[in-house]
């Protein structure tokens, strides 16, 4: 298992080149820190990510929670 972390609020997230390297050792990757917005949970899904942590931004945008939901749904259809 590879675990990925920008830190807790960082300003951007991992990239995408890190998920590249990690990818090819095909083992499950963890990320987290940094990420606000659906489109970067679906950057991080489309470059590897197994499991993508999701803590700060949501303490202070509740309804957050509701985005990530309405866009899995979208995902699923």
């Amino acid at each position: 298992m590879i675990y990925l972390d920008a830190d807790s609020g960082a300003k951007d997230i991992v990239s995408v080149e890190i998920f590249s390297k990690c990818a090819q050792q095909e083992m499950p990757i963890i990320v987290g820190g940094g990420i606000r917005s659906t489109e970067e949970i679906n950057e991080a899904k489309n470059a590897g990510a197994n499991v993508i942590v999701i803590g700060n931004y949501t303490e202070d945008n509740v309804d957050f929670l509701l985005d990530i939901a309405q866009f899995w749904t979208s995902q699923l259809h």
